[in-house]
């Protein structure tokens, strides 16, 4: 089998690795202190939560942890672009209500058309793959912060890399050329749209890191 290397940000919170599958991290997820002035007025008024990744309800829950803030955010109805992401909100105790099936911002944007209460609030990073999301009110919660990594660290040729993000792909590149025995698997469309056209690549065909590495076996 090829050597299988997620290409993702610390910390790693994703599915259980099999053993041989490997783990780098390109990024650094940090959590910002929220600046709730802003949204003084709107809260109250809020009547719904939208996440695109698991780091949204995490931020929440690291930088309002037993305020009443976070329990009011934790009553509303949450709508999350990934099965995965919901998992997490679930767990953190929010009260998830749709979970999108495309996998990417511009087919969940067209999946909750009509559903959205006014207002719902966006949680988001501090830089977006997609602006699909523009015309929602947005809290910035966590920014990725690229790492700087040794040469050692580069994937040995013939790899199959497996990004989870496509901060993931930009960050990787910044530290090790490609390699053109390299194959890569997106986890999703935003991620395999980043990637160069000369790049040999595959979609995942479900949006989890289980998915990913399954197909990582049979290439």
């Amino acid at each position: 089998m090829r050597p299988i290397v997620i290409v993702g940000s610390a910390p790693y919170s994703g599915a259980k690795l099999d053993p041989g599958v490997g783990y780098l991290a390109c990024s650094q997820i940090v959590y910002l202190p929220l600046n709730l002035d802003n949204l003084a007025l709107l809260l109250p008024s809020l009547k719904a939560l939208l996440f695109t990744s698991k780091h949204a309800p995490l931020s929440l829950e690291h930088s309002l942890k037993n305020t009443d803030t976070l329990a009011f955010l934790k009553s509303l109805p949450a709508f999350v672009l990934a099965l995965k992401s919901a998992q997490v909100a679930k767990d953190l105790g929010f009260n998830v209500a749709f979970v999108g099936q495309s996998g990417h911002a511009k087919g969940f944007v067209k999946e909750i058309e009509g559903l959205l209460p006014n207002p719902t609030l966006f949680v988001r990073a501090q830089e977006v793959a997609t602006h699909a999301l523009d015309f929602l009110p947005s809290l910035i919660a966590y920014q990725n912060t690229p790492l700087k990594l040794p040469k050692e660290q580069r994937p040995q040729p013939n790899s199959v890399l497996i990004f989870t993000a496509p901060s993931s792909y930009r960050h990787f590149l910044e530290n090790f050329a490609w390699d053109s025995s390299y194959t890569a698997i997106a986890i999703g469309t935003s991620t395999f749209n980043a990637f160069d056209p000369h790049i040999c690549a595959h979609l995942s065909p479900q949006t989890s890191l289980e998915a990913c590495i399954e197909l990582a076996k049979t290439l």
